[in-house]
């Protein structure tokens, strides 16, 4: 019979001290660390000035823009929320500029359009003083006048308005059918008295023709021409009121041999 015999292996190893394998770990992790707060440093500081730096820039022309100065431009190169937030500002900029600038055309249009009513109403105040004041007939034909020319000054007031409406786009158009030479000769009827005053001559080229539009409003850009023609004309001059009929459109000039 074969017995069977038990048999040993004894290995002996030496081992490294514990605390130089914690020393180690202790400085991979340290060095580690530091390194991830390095580019975590570097990493927010680019984002703080990518974000920091088009506020900064903005706020400057939100500065300029609140001076009154409409050249400003608070476009940007950085994340969409800001980029969307600076078009907006942009936008609202230039809608800014335009309702500034509709308020100066405003106020000078305006001027410009109650000051001649103005100087033809006390021109026939003055002449029903001097001379048509005892002759009814006369008188009556002046006060005429003067009552047209205040119910030109009333809608003058009207249409500032409407300029509300037209900001808000919202303004409304009486569009109709009428007749331009009608519409040209109540407004060189109420120009007669300047016209005559300063000895021009007004020729009239032009027969009834129907257009389709606001009467009102067309007739307050012919008295402005013809108006202006009379100031810049001097005395003896000649002015043309021109109307020709192309296809479907209708073109109407004033000339003047003013300066």
């Amino acid at each position: 019979s074969t017995s069977l015999a038990n048999y040993y292996m004894l290995i002996n190893v030496p081992l490294e001290p514990i605390e130089s394998i914690i020393s180690f770990i202790f400085r991979s992790y340290l060095i580690l660390t530091l390194f991830v707060l390095a580019i975590s440093f570097f990493v927010s500081l680019i984002l703080s000035l990518r974000i920091t730096k088009p506020i900064v820039k903005m706020k400057q022309e939100a500065n300029r823009l609140a001076k009154g100065n409409y050249d400003v431009s608070f476009k940007t190169d950085s994340y969409s929320e800001i980029n969307d937030l600076a078009a907006t500002l942009d936008d609202a900029t230039c809608k800014l500029s335009k309702i500034d600038e509709l308020r100066k055309d405003l106020v000078a249009n305006v001027s410009h359009d109650i000051k001649t009513p103005l100087t033809v109403i006390k021109s026939y105040a003055e002449m029903i003083e001097d001379i048509s004041g005892d002759n009814p007939k006369k008188r009556n034909e002046h006060l005429q006048v003067i009552i047209k020319e205040t119910e030109y000054l009333n809608k003058l007031v009207m249409d500032m308005q409407e300029y509300s409406k037209m900001q808000a786009g919202v303004i409304e158009l009486n569009k109709e059918n009428f007749d331009l030479a009608e519409n040209i000769d109540e407004v060189t009827d109420l120009l007669s008295k300047l016209i005559e005053e300063r000895d021009i001559s007004l020729i009239r080229n032009y027969d009834s023709v129907i257009v389709y539009g606001d009467s009102m409003k067309i007739a307050q850009v012919i008295y402005n021409f013809v108006s202006n023609a009379i100031k810049h004309s001097g005395t003896g001059t000649v002015i043309e009121i021109n109307v020709t009929v192309n296809e479907e459109k209708v073109r109407l000039e004033v000339k003047d041999n003013g300066e």
